[in-house]
Protein backbone atom coordinates (compact mmCIF):
# COMPACT_ATOMS: atom_id res chain seq x y z
CA UNK A 1 0.00 0.00 0.00
CA UNK A 2 1.45 3.63 -0.91
CA UNK A 3 2.89 5.09 2.32
CA UNK A 4 2.93 1.98 4.33
CA UNK A 5 6.42 0.85 5.26
CA UNK A 6 6.05 -3.15 5.48
CA UNK A 7 8.56 -4.87 7.40
CA UNK A 8 11.62 -6.26 5.60
CA UNK A 9 10.80 -10.19 5.82
CA UNK A 10 6.95 -9.28 5.24
CA UNK A 11 5.30 -11.89 2.45
CA UNK A 12 5.24 -10.16 -0.70
CA UNK A 13 1.45 -9.15 -2.46
CA UNK A 14 0.64 -11.67 -4.84
CA UNK A 15 1.33 -10.71 -8.90
CA UNK A 16 -2.08 -11.26 -9.67
CA UNK A 17 -3.08 -8.53 -6.99
CA UNK A 18 -1.11 -5.94 -7.88
CA UNK A 19 -1.19 -6.50 -11.73
CA UNK A 20 -5.44 -7.27 -11.48
CA UNK A 21 -7.17 -9.10 -14.33
CA UNK A 22 -6.80 -7.21 -16.94
CA UNK A 23 -2.46 -7.61 -17.13
CA UNK A 24 -2.83 -11.35 -16.61
CA UNK A 25 -5.52 -13.63 -18.23
CA UNK A 26 -6.04 -17.10 -19.02
CA UNK A 27 -3.74 -18.98 -16.47
CA UNK A 28 -0.79 -16.89 -18.05
CA UNK A 29 1.70 -14.59 -15.89
CA UNK A 30 3.02 -12.94 -19.05
CA UNK A 31 1.33 -9.66 -19.31
CA UNK A 32 2.67 -8.74 -22.44
CA UNK A 33 1.18 -12.11 -24.41
CA UNK A 34 4.03 -12.86 -26.11
CA UNK A 35 4.98 -8.99 -27.38
CA UNK A 36 8.06 -8.39 -27.93
CA UNK A 37 9.98 -4.71 -27.25
CA UNK A 38 10.46 -2.85 -30.44
CA UNK A 39 13.92 -1.14 -28.34
CA UNK A 40 16.22 -3.05 -26.02
CA UNK A 41 15.35 -2.23 -22.64
CA UNK A 42 18.62 0.34 -21.42
CA UNK A 43 18.90 1.73 -18.21
CA UNK A 44 18.05 5.62 -18.79
CA UNK A 45 16.73 4.90 -22.13
CA UNK A 46 12.92 5.61 -22.28
CA UNK A 47 10.32 4.27 -25.11
CA UNK A 48 8.26 7.07 -26.18
CA UNK A 49 5.31 8.05 -28.27
CA UNK A 50 3.50 11.56 -28.83
CA UNK A 51 -0.27 10.79 -28.64
CA UNK A 52 -3.13 12.23 -28.03
CA UNK A 53 -4.85 10.40 -25.22
CA UNK A 54 -8.99 9.57 -26.32
CA UNK A 55 -11.31 10.20 -23.23
CA UNK A 56 -13.48 6.74 -22.49
CA UNK A 57 -16.97 7.27 -23.97
CA UNK A 58 -20.11 5.23 -24.94
CA UNK A 59 -20.48 5.99 -28.53
CA UNK A 60 -16.54 4.76 -29.35
CA UNK A 61 -16.93 1.87 -27.31
CA UNK A 62 -20.35 0.69 -28.72
CA UNK A 63 -18.43 1.54 -32.61
CA UNK A 64 -15.29 -0.15 -31.13
CA UNK A 65 -16.99 -3.20 -30.04
CA UNK A 66 -18.91 -3.59 -33.21
CA UNK A 67 -15.74 -3.61 -35.41
CA UNK A 68 -14.12 -5.79 -33.25
CA UNK A 69 -16.54 -8.45 -34.02
CA UNK A 70 -15.76 -8.30 -38.11
CA UNK A 71 -12.24 -8.53 -37.07
CA UNK A 72 -10.57 -11.80 -37.39
CA UNK A 73 -7.01 -12.92 -37.50
CA UNK A 74 -5.14 -14.79 -40.73
CA UNK A 75 -4.68 -18.13 -38.70
CA UNK A 76 -6.72 -19.76 -36.69
CA UNK A 77 -4.39 -20.42 -34.00
CA UNK A 78 -3.58 -16.42 -33.55
CA UNK A 79 -5.23 -14.60 -30.55
CA UNK A 80 -6.81 -11.28 -31.22
CA UNK A 81 -6.42 -8.80 -27.79
CA UNK A 82 -9.07 -5.89 -27.57
CA UNK A 83 -7.44 -2.53 -26.12
CA UNK A 84 -8.42 -1.12 -22.63
CA UNK A 85 -10.90 1.94 -23.39
CA UNK A 86 -8.24 3.27 -20.82
CA UNK A 87 -5.54 2.76 -23.38
CA UNK A 88 -7.36 4.37 -26.80
CA UNK A 89 -5.17 6.93 -27.96
CA UNK A 90 -4.28 8.65 -31.64
CA UNK A 91 -0.64 8.54 -31.78
CA UNK A 92 0.87 11.58 -33.55
CA UNK A 93 4.52 9.88 -33.94
CA UNK A 94 6.34 6.44 -34.52
CA UNK A 95 7.68 5.24 -31.05
CA UNK A 96 10.64 6.27 -30.42
CA UNK A 97 13.56 6.46 -27.58
CA UNK A 98 14.93 9.04 -25.63
CA UNK A 99 17.67 8.94 -23.19
CA UNK A 100 17.18 10.52 -19.62
CA UNK A 101 18.92 14.14 -19.97
CA UNK A 102 16.83 15.00 -23.25
CA UNK A 103 13.47 13.83 -21.72
CA UNK A 104 12.35 17.30 -19.89
CA UNK A 105 13.57 19.57 -23.15
CA UNK A 106 12.02 17.02 -25.54
CA UNK A 107 8.26 17.63 -23.45
CA UNK A 108 9.12 21.30 -23.82
CA UNK A 109 10.11 21.73 -27.32
CA UNK A 110 6.82 19.89 -28.13
CA UNK A 111 4.73 21.80 -25.71
CA UNK A 112 5.74 25.05 -27.44
CA UNK A 113 5.44 23.69 -30.66
CA UNK A 114 1.96 22.64 -30.38
CA UNK A 115 0.80 25.27 -28.26
CA UNK A 116 -0.35 27.44 -31.30
CA UNK A 117 -2.64 24.48 -32.76
CA UNK A 118 -5.57 24.96 -32.75
CA UNK A 119 -8.44 21.97 -31.52
CA UNK A 120 -9.19 19.10 -33.92
CA UNK A 121 -12.60 17.04 -34.90
CA UNK A 122 -12.07 13.74 -36.22
CA UNK A 123 -14.39 11.17 -37.13
CA UNK A 124 -13.82 7.52 -37.77
CA UNK A 125 -13.74 6.83 -41.68
CA UNK A 126 -13.64 3.04 -41.40
CA UNK A 127 -11.22 -0.09 -39.87
CA UNK A 128 -7.88 -0.77 -41.31
CA UNK A 129 -5.06 -3.46 -40.37
CA UNK A 130 -1.75 -1.86 -39.31
CA UNK A 131 1.55 -2.98 -38.03
CA UNK A 132 4.58 -1.48 -35.93
CA UNK A 133 7.79 -0.91 -37.72
CA UNK A 134 8.81 -4.24 -36.90
CA UNK A 135 6.16 -5.84 -37.75
CA UNK A 136 6.15 -8.22 -34.44
CA UNK A 137 2.82 -6.89 -33.35
CA UNK A 138 -0.44 -5.63 -35.95
CA UNK A 139 -3.59 -3.85 -35.13
CA UNK A 140 -6.97 -3.33 -36.15
CA UNK A 141 -7.71 0.19 -36.19
CA UNK A 142 -9.84 2.63 -36.71
CA UNK A 143 -9.60 5.22 -39.06
CA UNK A 144 -10.20 8.78 -38.18
CA UNK A 145 -10.29 11.97 -40.97
CA UNK A 146 -10.52 15.47 -39.36
CA UNK A 147 -13.96 16.80 -40.44
CA UNK A 148 -12.92 19.00 -44.00
CA UNK A 149 -12.92 22.25 -42.50
CA UNK A 150 -10.45 21.57 -40.21
CA UNK A 151 -8.08 19.04 -42.71
CA UNK A 152 -5.11 22.02 -42.40
CA UNK A 153 -5.04 22.20 -38.53
CA UNK A 154 -5.07 18.44 -38.40
CA UNK A 155 -1.89 18.88 -40.67
CA UNK A 156 -0.55 21.21 -38.84
CA UNK A 157 -0.61 19.48 -35.64
CA UNK A 158 1.13 16.64 -37.38
CA UNK A 159 4.20 19.00 -38.88
CA UNK A 160 4.87 20.74 -35.29
CA UNK A 161 5.24 17.00 -34.11
CA UNK A 162 7.46 15.86 -36.69
CA UNK A 163 9.35 19.15 -36.39
CA UNK A 164 10.12 18.52 -32.95
CA UNK A 165 11.04 15.16 -33.27
CA UNK A 166 14.04 16.19 -36.19
CA UNK A 167 15.16 18.27 -33.68
CA UNK A 168 15.99 15.47 -31.62
CA UNK A 169 16.92 13.20 -34.56
CA UNK A 170 13.98 11.06 -34.48
CA UNK A 171 12.07 10.16 -37.63
CA UNK A 172 8.52 11.90 -38.26
CA UNK A 173 5.28 10.35 -38.75
CA UNK A 174 4.40 7.58 -41.30
CA UNK A 175 3.89 9.18 -44.73
CA UNK A 176 1.40 9.15 -45.33
CA UNK A 177 -0.04 9.58 -42.25
CA UNK A 178 -3.44 8.00 -41.38
CA UNK A 179 -4.63 8.88 -37.78
CA UNK A 180 -6.50 5.90 -36.08
CA UNK A 181 -7.64 4.37 -32.96
CA UNK A 182 -6.12 1.23 -32.71
CA UNK A 183 -9.27 -1.16 -30.62
CA UNK A 184 -7.26 -4.13 -30.72
CA UNK A 185 -3.78 -6.44 -31.80
CA UNK A 186 -2.51 -9.46 -32.35
CA UNK A 187 1.05 -11.40 -32.69
CA UNK A 188 -0.40 -12.56 -36.03
CA UNK A 189 0.34 -10.69 -38.73
CA UNK A 190 -2.54 -10.43 -40.69
CA UNK A 191 -6.14 -9.09 -40.03
CA UNK A 192 -9.53 -9.94 -42.43
CA UNK A 193 -12.17 -7.57 -42.23
CA UNK A 194 -15.49 -8.98 -43.09
CA UNK A 195 -18.26 -7.34 -45.17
Amino acid sequence: QCGQKRPLDADLPDPEELLGDSCVSRGTRDPHHGRVRQFAHIEGVYSSLVYIRVPHNDVLQRCADELLARVTPATPTAQVHAISADDLHVSLSRSFTLQRPQRQPFVDALRKAVRGCAPITLRTTGITALHNETRSCHFAALVLQPVETEAGMASSLLGAVDRVMGTFGKCGFYSPPVLHVSIAWSLDPVFTVSP
